[in-house]
């Protein structure tokens, strides 16, 4: 078996970070450390306790991290802009989402290098 390139070695290792990041941050969302009522995006403040507070439909990874939106943490944001992988924000509970997610249906927030 050959080595793998440098280059390869490389994206293999960021993108392993990455995933497992995600995979904390979904492991928390199971264990309940996160409101479920909150998760149906992306807000421009706690909406509990901000009446003005709106939900971002698109928001840049640097935006993310500068306004400290709590996502998830600024690691797992990092390795994410690091490596073009999009996070969509949405409510798992509603019926039909994933489905309208796969279909390029616009459910939730989407945390993408555009913004």
């Amino acid at each position: 078996m050959t080595d793998m390139p440098p280059v390869l070695k490389d994206l293999e290792t960021k993108m392993t970070g990455a995933v497992e990041a995600l995979g904390r941050e979904f492991a928390a969302v199971r264990t309940g450390r996160a409101s479920v009522g909150l998760l149906d995006g992306i807000y421009s403040a706690d909406p509990k306790l901000d009446k003005n507070a709106q939900r971002l439909a698109h928001v840049a990874y640097i935006d993310v991290l500068n306004r400290g939106l709590q996502v998830m943490d600024s690691a797992a944001i990092s390795l994410c802009m690091d490596n073009k992988l999009p996070i969509i924000v949405f409510d798992l509970t509603r019926a039909g989402n994933i489905k309208r997610i796969v279909l390029g249906e616009a459910v939730g927030s989407m945390v993408s290098s555009g913004g």
